[in-house]
C-alpha cells in the first residue's frame, strides 16, 4: 500500500502545476504553493517509510522551498498594500500582518544552514499578541502534524474557484503558514537524523540545527497550547537532550 501511495502522489506533483497555468494570478499560486508544500510532505512521510530517506530529505527540502517562496511572494503583495496607505480593511489588515510575516522570515534558513536574513535584528513586540486572543479552541487544536500534513482530495470547484488575497491574510491562514515552515524544517531534521544514524556520522548534528530551528519557530509563533509545539519539543529532548547524548571516556 505504501508502494501505491508513492505512485499516487507521484502522478500528483506531475499534475499540480497545471493549476498554475490555468490561472497565474499571484492568489492561486499562493493556493497551489500550499498544494504541492502538503503533497511533498506526504511524500516525504512515504518515502521515509519505505526507509528511502535520501529521497525523502529531497522532498522535505522542496516542501520548505515552496513555503519560503510563498512567504517571500506574500510579503511583497502586502508592502505594496501597506504604501497605499488607504484605509480600506484590506490595507489594514496588511499592516498588521506584515510585521509577522516578516519576522518570520528572518527565521528561515537556506539549505547551506545559514540564516537567509541577518539575525541581529531584534524585534521590539511580542509577536504572538498580534494574532489576538484565540477564543476558538479547535483552532489551537487542529494546530498538529496529522491535520497539516493531511491531504483532503480536490473537487472540480477548487481547481476552477478564484482565491481572493484577503483569505491568505486571515488569522488561520498565518498560523497554517508557520505550522508547514515548522513542519517542513521538522520533517528535514527527521530524515538527516535517520540517515545519520545509518552511516553513523557527524551529521546529527546539521539534524539537531533543523529540529532546534522547527522549534525556535513553533514556540515564537504558535499558542503554547497547541499540539505542534509540544511534539516538536518533546521529539526535540528525546534525541537531542544532553541526557541522551553518549558519555565520551578519556583516558588520562
Amino acid at each position: 500500500m505504501l508502494s501505491e501511495c508513492e505512485l499516487h502522489l507521484k502522478m500528483c506533483l506531475k499534475q499540480a502545476p497545471l493549476l498554475v497555468e490555468s490561472k497565474p494570478t499571484p492568489e492561486n499560486k499562493q493556493k497551489v504553493a500550499k498544494y504541492l508544500i502538503k503533497l511533498h510532505m506526504q511524500y516525504c512521510a512515504i518515502l521515509s517509510q519505505l526507509n528511502n530517506h535520501k529521497e525523502a530529505l529531497e522532498h522535505a527540502k522542496y516542501s520548505a522551498k515552496y513555503i519560503h517562496l510563498g512567504l517571500e511572494e506574500l510579503v511583497n503583495v502586502l508592502e505594496g498594500l501597506v504604501k497605499k496607505r488607504n484605509a480600506s480593511i484590506l490595507e489594514s489588515t496588511a499592516k498588521t500582518s506584515l510585521p509577522i510575516l516578516k519576522a518570520l522570515i528572518s527565521k528561515l534558513v537556506s539549505e547551506e544552514n545559514k540564516p537567509i536574513i541577518n539575525e541581529t535584528h531584534k524585534q521590539p513586540f511580542n509577536i504572538k499578541n498580534l494574532f489576538g486572543f484565540f477564543s476558538c479552541e479547535e483552532t489551537i487544536v487542529g494546530l498538529n502534524v496529522g491535520n497539516i500534513m493531511q491531504l483532503s482530495p480536490l473537487t472540480v470547484m477548487d481547481s476552477l474557484s478564484e482565491s481572493e488575497r484577503q483569505f491568505e491574510l486571515t488569522r488561520e491562514s498565518l498560523l497554517e503558514k508557520i505550522a508547514l515552515l515548522a513542519i517542513s524544517y521538522f520533517c528535514i531534521s527527521t530524515e538527516k537524523r535517520f540517515i545519520a544514524q545509518a552511516a553513523n556520522n557527524n551529521g546529527i548534528k546539521e539534524s539537531e540545527y533543523f529540529h532546534g530551528r522547527a522549534l525556535e519557530i513553533a514556540c515564537q509563533f504558535l499558542p503554547s497550547e497547541c499540539p505542534l509545539v509540544s511534539h516538536i519539543y518533546t521529539t526535540y529532548q528525546k534525541h537531542y537532550s544532553i541526557v541522551q547524548r553518549p558519555i565520551v571516556h578519556i583516558q588520562i
